[in-house]
């Protein structure tokens, strides 16, 4: 198995109303971006990250977040698209020739274990497709969009937050990636674009621990779980 991770980190974080991006935030004495590649660091199956960031910020990345970070994996910093899908396929054409396997996760989301990475890898092995995710806990219900009155309520046990990373075939998600380009098509997520093409995506037990760091406040919760770690 030869794994290239693809890690979409170009968004602006505007939500997140700070100086920086949100990348090159700090997070208890390094960048956010930083947590999240020392975990993919420690996955030995995983030859090449691949980082998508704003344009013209390449060499800040690799100046501020790469080389600043011990890692012994083989990495690519290169500009993303306008939005996380025109990253994601961008980052699919600088795949390595040998690689067979792709895990796409999001920089934000520094949480991500090796344990659950490796899990997911030795099962998108034979599942082709598989994303992470976890049982959502609040009751969640469907509402009209003209007045907002409930038209559904679906039992929680069929419902899940979708996470990343999420894991492919490497041929799957190119076809999938071709395919939504050439369809003009825009997806949620990358699973989207293979459940399109017919293909069932698995859900693999992610970690309420691995969220996406998006609002001032998942600033505070990420804190309290890196001490809670640390400790």
């Amino acid at each position: 198995m030869n794994v290239t991770a693809i890690v979409p980190s170009a968004g602006t974080g505007e939500r997140m109303q700070h100086s920086r991006k949100k990348p090159y935030i700090n997070l208890m004495g390094k960048p956010i971006l930083s947590h999240t590649l020392e975990v993919l660091d420690r996955v030995p199956s995983i030859e090449h990250i691949i980082i998508l960031v704003y344009a013209g910020e390449e060499q800040f990345c690799r100046d501020a977040v790469v080389d600043k970070t011990a890692l012994r994996t083989e990495v690519t910093v290169t500009a993303g698209g306008a939005t996380r899908q025109e990253s994601v396929y961008r980052g699919i054409r600088h795949l390595p020739k040998q690689c067979d396997t792709v895990l796409i996760h999001d920089g934000a989301r520094p949480f991500i274990t090796p344990e659950l990475i490796r899990d997911g890898l030795d099962a998108v092995q034979t599942q082709q497709a598989l994303t992470m995710g976890v049982p959502v806990k609040d009751t969640i219900t469907r509402v009209s969009s003209e007045n907002l009155t409930i038209t559904e309520t679906p039992p929680r046990k069929t419902l899940y937050r979708v996470q990343t990373p999420q894991m492919f075939q490497r041929d799957l998600i190119e076809k999938a990636h071709n395919q939504a380009l050439q369809d003009g098509f825009t997806g949620t997520d990358d699973a989207s674009l293979v459940q399109r093409l017919g293909i069932p995506v698995h859900m693999h037990m992610g970690s309420y621990d691995n969220i996406k760091i998006t609002t001032p406040e998942d600033l505070l919760f990420a804190e309290a779980i890196l001490k809670g770690r640390q400790s």
